[in-house]
């Protein structure tokens, strides 16, 4: 039991991330990179596809997990593991629920957490505060790999003031890498977006490499999402668990 809610709390840590994150306030010519970044993506009400995610803490050998990705613009997500056993994780708006079919089990992992799930379309909320919390510094480009170079922007949060390192593709207008650093500039994390494929009028990476420090040491999840779908309308129940009469049902690390 104790080494399931350590999986929970590692895979919980990674849900609770955004897909995409733009913010800051900027020079009038930079400034329209941003706002044409947000534009492009709020076409985007909904996705659904399939996901693998490598799960490894330490360097220790990575867990894989495979499951149905579900997820609309209210804020609501729903996650059908499927490996390396039966689960099901959603995030209704209110709570994030864990349910273990095969045992009837649901755990509630807060409420606090609701406001964090993976949004199709976070940019809105960041655009409306561009240049009230953000402060953003231009640095230039920057050689990403042997054939690329990206622009790369540092943002200053004036609320928790970390530092939030982005390269941009200039041409694709996507994000290719973010760090995210403490005020003594120890990084906290590292985001990496590639194998973008265009859906669309949209570019949607189709993977994701996330590496996060946490208090239980460094944690890594690589995401490769594959049959993506956008903009399907959802089943008026997608974001519900029919549980039997006889689940149970706990707060998350409860014995």
């Amino acid at each position: 039991m104790l080494k399931r809610i350590y999986k929970m709390g590692q895979l919980f840590l990674f849900i609770t991330l955004c897909l995409f994150c733009f913010f800051g306030r900027v020079t009038a010519g930079d400034l329209s990179l941003f706002r044409e970044i947000i534009k492009n993506n709020r076409g985007i009400s909904s996705i659904e596809s399939e996901i693998t995610q490598l799960v490894s803490t330490n360097g220790n050998i990575p867990e894989q997990f495979k499951g149905r990705y579900l997820a609309d613009d209210k804020g609501r997500f729903r996650i059908d593991y499927y490996k390396p056993e039966t689960q099901i994780v959603i995030g209704n708006g209110r709570d994030l629920l864990w349910y273990y079919p095969k045992e009837k089990i649901l755990y509630n992992m807060g409420r606090a957490v609701s406001g964090s799930a993976p949004k199709m379309n976070p940019y809105d909320e960041f655009s409306q505060n561009l240049e009230k919390r953000f402060g953003v510094e231009y640095m230039g480009t920057r050689i990403y790999s042997i054939t690329k170079t990206a622009k790369l922007f540092l943002l200053k949060d004036r609320v928790s003031g970390v530092n939030i390192y982005l390269w941009i593709d200039k041409e694709k207008k996507v994000l290719l890498k973010k760090v995210v650093k403490d005020k003594n500039q120890r990084e906290l994390i590292k985001e990496i977006y590639g194998n973008y494929k265009k859906i669309g009028n949209v570019y949607f990476p189709m993977k994701v490499d996330v590496t996060l420090r946490t208090p239980g040491g460094i944690t890594r999840n690589i995401t490769n999402y594959s049959n993506v779908r956008l903009n399907i309308k959802p089943g008026t129940r997608a974001f519900d668990i029919d549980l039997p009469a006889d689940t149970v049902k706990k707060n998350y690390n409860e014995d």
